[in-house]
């Protein structure tokens, strides 16, 4: 295995390669890289991108939700600019800055924990809300977020949120056990330690194969398995439950979540080129 530094590199020459088959650096055309995707301009221009991408700060995340989604090559180059309270242009040419401002305002208010679709953890790392569905268009949400880190990752931005390990091994491809668990839930974790290791003491748990999932003020029985609310854990049993248990809170509740996020980074990167990380790494 490489030393971190040197795949850190790799990954580095790996975009700049990439970036010599997209629009990077393309001549300036003042009758249209002006416009974005709302003006007349661009009906003549169906196919492509515009360069410059124009965000009202009253309305940042959603112009960006708007803007973001409808471009079709997250790799190319474009420019934000903003308009303030009064409704005009704020000054200055983006050269990278403005870029970085806007994904960091976006991230600033869509990953705070009071905005719904993220929960923050013991560690203050995030993890997608698994009631993230009471938020409308929550999955959409979730695509255009993995689009902004994409586009993060591929311009050499610095994201100032982290997540937590339990959903970057979902990014990863790799499904969460109870060694993550520590990370989700310590005193649940320290529970199913004692049942995993200590004999004769399944049955005193009470437990079954079903999870109690309260939302607000409504509470509903998870079976882990078909029939799961009616077989009791037991010496036999008990570690098939763990197993099915710590599926289910680390992977299947946050699985549309994840995959949707996903499908959002794909847009901008090859999975692959992250994949030569661990989870303290990213």
């Amino acid at each position: 295995m490489l030393d971190f530094k040197t795949r850190l590199a790799f990954l580095h020459k790996i975009i700049e390669h990439d970036q010599k088959d997209h629009d990077r650096f393309p001549g300036f055309d003042p009758e249209y890289d002006f416009h974005d995707e709302d003006e007349e301009a661009l009906e003549d221009n169906p196919h492509k991108d515009p360069k410059m991408i124009t965000i009202r700060r009253d309305y940042l995340l959603e112009d960006g939700y708007d803007k973001i989604t409808k471009r079709k090559d997250m790799r190319s180059v474009f420019m934000i600019r903003f308009v303030n309270e009064h409704g005009m242009y704020e000054e200055g040419i983006d050269g990278g800055g403005l870029l970085k401002e806007f994904i960091t305002l976006v991230g600033k208010t869509i990953f705070d924990p009071n905005y719904g679709l993220f929960l923050e953890k013991e560690d203050k790392t995030l993890v997608p809300n698994p009631n993230s569905h009471f938020h409308p268009d929550h999955i959409k949400l979730f695509t255009f977020l993995g689009r902004l880190t994409g586009k993060a990752i591929y311009e050499s931005i610095l994201l100032e949120s982290v997540f937590s390990v339990i959903f970057l091994n979902r990014i990863l491809g790799v499904r969460n056990t109870i060694n993550e668990l520590k990370y989700a839930d310590p005193e649940f974790y320290k529970n199913l330690m004692m049942l995993k290791h200590k004999k004769d003491i399944a049955s005193s748990f009470g437990l079954t194969f079903s999870v109690d999932d309260t939302t607000f003020d409504n509470q509903k029985v998870i079976p882990l398995k078909p029939n799961g609310e009616n077989i009791e854990v037991n010496e036999q049993n008990k570690l098939e439950y763990i197993s099915l248990f710590c599926d289910y809170k680390l992977n299947r509740q946050i699985d549309a979540q994840s995959k949707a996020f996903v499908s959002g980074l794909k847009t901008v990167i090859n999975t692959s080129w992250i994949k030569m990380f661990n989870h303290e790494e990213l």
